[in-house]
């Protein structure tokens, strides 16, 4: 087993060696939005029961430079998410809470402070009993979708990193 796990991390390294990488600040990068459309859909069987979970989703970020090594991202998205049972359909739809970061880069590019919250600006309850099963199949750790959470409430995270050569 690790000799697996050994053999996939070196493969997973040769792969990312050859890409390049953004960094948080990068130098004279210009203001830019991307507003996206994803769908995903799954399909899981549990015994005689198959249900189909799916869900459209629109994704906005947003990077501003709000100086020399500082930037701010944004996220938000809507998203609609559809669960397909045996005895009928049961939908989720609405706004994600909106995602501010703040990162500032010191020490020659060698520190980086990061400060973030979490503006509660989605669902802060559920209207019908059927968004509840929805949620319950959106968080099963097995499936990937871009929404699994529309509101968190509010929130505040602080980073601090640091790279050496």
């Amino acid at each position: 087993m690790g000799t697996k796990i050994t053999i996939a991390v070196v493969l997973m390294l040769c792969l990312f060696a050859g890409t390049t990488a953004r960094a948080q600040i990068v130098y004279g990068q210009p203001a830019s939005g991307d507003l996206q459309l994803t769908y995903y859909s799954w399909t899981v069987t549990q015994g005689e029961t198959e249900r189909t979970i799916s869900q459209l989703a629109f994704p906005l970020t947003g990077f501003v430079p709000a100086g020399e090594n500082f930037d701010i991202t944004l996220y938000a998205a809507n998203a609609s998410t559809t669960l397909d049972v045996d005895d009928g359909e049961q939908s989720l739809s609405g706004l994600s809470d909106v995602r501010v970061q703040a990162n500032r880069a010191f020490a020659d590019d060698q520190l980086l402070l990061s400060a973030g919250v979490n503006l509660p600006t989605g669902k802060t309850a559920l209207d019908l009993e059927e968004e509840y099963f929805v949620l319950q199949a959106l968080s099963q750790n097995y499936l990937e979708f871009p929404v699994r959470r529309y509101g968190e409430g509010f929130g505040f995270n602080v980073l601090l990193a640091g790279a050496t050569v």
